[in-house]
């Protein structure tokens, strides 16, 4: 299992926008998914930064080669600022793959592709 450690803020966003992007021919064909699925479930119309979208991604896309499960917590909620705290995470984005803790897009990105060989 991978968890995915991401901070989000209220501030408003026009999904439609997003989903005009992602028909867009430079835009990655599944970011209409991500954002309309259940991701946007999860977050509720929040945003969250370029960083955190970035390592949410890859991730993504190596959950479903690997077959690997992800977990995304949410630290601007509190039941999962506490889950991140228990586990010592400070700072998002940040992964933990197989109890190793990586902060930071560089580390997470790292980690994830020299975990399944990506």
């Amino acid at each position: 299992m991978i968890e995915v450690f991401i901070h989000s803020s209220s501030e408003y966003v026009d999904l439609g926008h997003y989903r005009e992007m992602a028909v867009h021919p430079y835009c990655s064909p599944d970011m209409a998914s991500v954002l309309e699925g259940e991701l946007a479930a999860l977050l509720k119309g929040r945003i969250i930064s370029q960083e955190d979208l970035t390592v949410l991604r890859k991730v993504g896309e190596v959950s479903k080669s690997a077959r690997e499960e992800i977990k995304v917590y949410d630290v601007s909620r509190a039941a999962d600022k506490f889950k991140a705290l228990a586990k010592g995470v400070r700072k998002t984005p940040t992964i933990v793959i197989n109890g190793e803790k990586h902060e930071g897009m560089e580390k997470s990105l790292k980690a994830v592709l020299t975990t399944y060989g990506l």
